[in-house]
């Protein structure tokens, strides 16, 4: 980076050969982001996913590049994890939600 005086104040120019200034550019606003929003950068929680992503959620908690695609996919494969679980142990997932039978009657 090579400084430059404007009557602005100082502006910096990238200073690299042509072939090397979109890999010096990708560098430098990666530095950025690292600074300026520390934690807030990183891989996506799906592991067949290779993008990054920047947290803008208030408590810091995103964890896929998209909602739509990477969330909803990783989410549905709980689902179905969990539904495959319980067919396993001889009950469906809506008989854990019902009530036990032989409950007591409350006008006795």
């Amino acid at each position: 980076m090579l400084p430059e005086v404007t009557p602005d104040g100082i502006r910096w120019q990238l200073d690299a050969p042509v072939d090397e200034r979109l890999s010096a550019r990708v560098v430098l606003a990666w530095s950025h982001v690292v600074q300026q929003l520390p934690g807030r950068l990183r891989a996506c929680a799906n592991t067949e996913c290779n993008l990054f992503l920047i947290d803008h959620s208030r408590p810091a908690t995103a964890k896929w590049c998209s909602m739509t695609t990477c969330g909803n996919r990783i989410k549905a494969r709980a689902h179905a994890q969990r539904a495959r679980q319980g067919d396993r142990f001889g009950r469906s997932s809506s008989a854990s939600a019902s009530t036990p039978t032989g409950t007591l009657d409350s006008n006795r």
